[in-house]
C-alpha cells in the first residue's frame, strides 16, 4: 500500500508512557500518560542541539528546551476546554522537575534505533 510522502516526514513518534502520580481529593492517584515527539532528520541530528542533548544536565531550563526541540505532545493532558493542552514553554515551565525528567528519559529512549514511527498519532 502506498502512502503520501508527508506522512513519512511529518510522522510523530510514540514514546514510552510516563506514570504521573498526584493527590486529588485527598487520594493518591496514578495516571499513565501517552506522548509523541516529532521526526528528527539525520541532518538535524548533526546540529548543535544534538551536542546539548548528549551532555544534558537535568536542570529545568535545559529539560524544557530539549522537550520543545522534540515538540513533545500528549493526547492525555487536556486544557480547560477539553482539547489537548499544547505543551509549550510556558506550560512545561510550570511542571515539576521530576515529571520533566521522566518525560525526557522516555523521549531519549525513543531516539534509539529500535524506535517505531506512527503517523496515526499526529
Amino acid at each position: 500500500m502506498a502512502i503520501p510522502a508527508n506522512l513519512v516526514t511529518g510522522a510523530r513518534h510514540p514514546v514510552a508512557p510516563v506514570n504521573f502520580t498526584y493527590v486529588a481529593d485527598g487520594k493518591e492517584k496514578t495516571e499513565v500518560l501517552r506522548f509523541t515527539r516529532r521526526t528528527i532528520s539525520p541532518h538535524e541530528r548533526n546540529g548543535n542541539m544534538e551536542a546539548t542533548i548528549e551532555n544534558l544536565a537535568p536542570d529545568k531550563e535545559e529539560l524544557v528546551r530539549v522537550l520543545l526541540y522534540h515538540d513533545v505532545q500528549s493526547p492525555d493532558i487536556l486544557a480547560d476546554d477539553g482539547a489537548p493542552q499544547k505543551l509549550d514553554a510556558d506550560y512545561l515551565s510550570l511542571c515539576d522537575d521530576s515529571f520533566l525528567l521522566d518525560l525526557w528519559e522516555s523521549v531519549k529512549d525513543s531516539r534509539g534505533p529500535k524506535s517505531q514511527t506512527s503517523a496515526t498519532t499526529r
